[in-house]
C-alpha cells in the first residue's frame, strides 16, 4: 500500500472531521436561532437539533468501531443497529439503505463497518447492502435502483491495486484503511456494473 501509517492517520482524521463538522455547525446554528428567538425553542430549531444530534451520535459510534481500537466485545444486535443508524445519516428520507448480514460475527465488527461504509459510498441514492462472511472469504455487496458512482468505483479499483490517489484522498479513507489492515497478501477483487458492486476479499 502506498500510504504509510502517518499518512493513513492523517487521511482517517481528515475524513472523520469532515463527516462530523457539518452537523456540529448545524448545532451551533440552531443555538443561535434559539438565542435570536429569546431562547424560545420553535419547531425549526428543534428539528435541526434532533437531526444534528442523531447524526453526530450515529457517526461517532460507527467511526469508533470502524477506525478505533478493538477494546470491548459488542453484541450482534448492537453492531447491526450502529450500522443501520450510520446508513440513515448517509441518505435522505426518500432514498434509504437496507442492510443484511450473513455469517457475520461480532469480532469482525471493524471489517464489517468498513465494508458497510465502502458499499454506501458508491450509492448516489439508497441501496441494498449485504456483508457476507464464510470460511473462504468476505463479500461486500451493494445494489441500487439507481446507477452507482462510476467515478468512485474506478478509484476503488486503484486503491485495491495499491495505486496513489491524486485528489480527495480522505473520501476513500475507509477502503484505504481496510486494504492496509488486510495487507497486500490478501486478494481483493472488485466486480461491478451500473447498478451493482461486489468486493470479494480472500
Amino acid at each position: 500500500m502506498f500510504y504509510d501509517d502517518l499518512q493513513l492517520s492523517e487521511i482517517v482524521a481528515t475524513r472523520m472531521s469532515h463527516d462530523l463538522i457539518g452537523n456540529m455547525g448545524a448545532l451551533s446554528n440552531a443555538l443561535e436561532l434559539i438565542a435570536d428567538n429569546d431562547d424560545a425553542l420553535d419547531e425549526c430549531s428543534l428539528s435541526i437539533l434532533k437531526t444534528a444530534t442523531f447524526t453526530l451520535n450515529a457517526r461517532q459510534k460507527f467511526f469508533r468501531l470502524a477506525f478505533g481500537v478493538d477494546s470491548k466485545k459488542i453484541e450482534m444486535a448492537t453492531l447491526k443497529k450502529i450500522c443501520d443508524d450510520y446508513l440513515q445519516t448517509c441518505t435522505n428520507r426518500t432514498d434509504s439503505f437496507s442492510l443484511s448480514f450473513n455469517g457475520v460475527r461480532p469480532e469482525m465488527a471493524k471489517f464489517v463497518c468498513l465494508g458497510v461504509m465502502t458499499a454506501a459510498e458508491v450509492c448516489i441514492r439508497g441501496g441494498n447492502i449485504e456483508i457476507c462472511i464464510n470460511k473462504d472469504n468476505m463479500i461486500i455487496s451493494v445494489s441500487s435502483a439507481y446507477n452507482l458512482s462510476a467515478v468512485k468505483i474506478a478509484i476503488y479499483e486503484d486503491v485495491l491495486k495499491g495505486a496513489e490517489i491524486k485528489d480527495d484522498v480522505p473520501q476513500y479513507a475507509h477502503l484505504i484503511y481496510l486494504r492496509k489492515l488486510l495487507g497486500n497478501e490478501i486478494k481483493m477483487q472488485l466486480i461491478s456494473d451500473e447498478k451493482n458492486m461486489k468486493i470479494v476479499i480472500g
